[in-house]
């Protein structure tokens, strides 16, 4: 068909001016193919063009898949490798810490203390480390508590890390 197409354009070409005419057979015969022929290759083209969008489209939504199914076992294995361990790290160290503090005597006051090492720390953290018991705050009286910090009480203070008792 194609090779017919050609001699005919070829033979349109070499007629006399004369014999060419919009209805003459070379005419009709170019226009009947051409047309149909142009009418399927657009709709060819355009259907490969919907094809190739179609398969780009669902290229990316299996990409999109992968990666979320890469990013919930990214989250899993955080939490279970590195967030579950942490947390029982944390409470592991509450409980010693609460422990600890459960065998500081009663005149100390902690809170104040650790409320002091926080200001320091937000304020630049003008004295960081050991220093004994000079950030504590010392109370009077072992309120309430029996047998304290060895029989101390009634208005006795205690300093920290000296042993030692005084009449306030």
């Amino acid at each position: 068909m194609v090779r017919r197409m050609l001699a005919e354009m070829r033979l349109l070409s070499e007629d006399d001016d004369a014999d060419v005419a919009y209805n003459s057979t070379r005419y009709m015969y170019m226009y009947a193919v051409g047309g149909r022929d142009l009418y399927e290759g657009l709709q060819q083209a355009a259907q490969l063009f919907v094809d190739y969008s179609i398969s780009r489209y669902n290229q990316v939504v299996d990409i999109h898949t992968i990666l979320l199914i890469v990013t919930i076992l990214g989250t899993c294995a955080y939490i279970v490798l590195i967030l579950w361990p942490h947390m029982a790290r944390l409470k592991a160290d509450a409980m010693r810490q609460s422990a600890l503090l459960s065998h500081v005597p009663p005149e100390l006051d902690v809170r104040a203390h650790v409320k002091a090492v926080f200001r320091r720390a937000q304020a630049g953290g003008a004295k960081r480390g050991g220093g004994g018991a000079s950030g504590f705050r010392l109370l009077e009286g072992g309120a309430g508590r029996v047998g304290g910090a060895a029989g101390i009480g009634n208005g006795e203070v205690v300093v920290a890390g000296t042993g030692s008792a005084g009449r306030a």
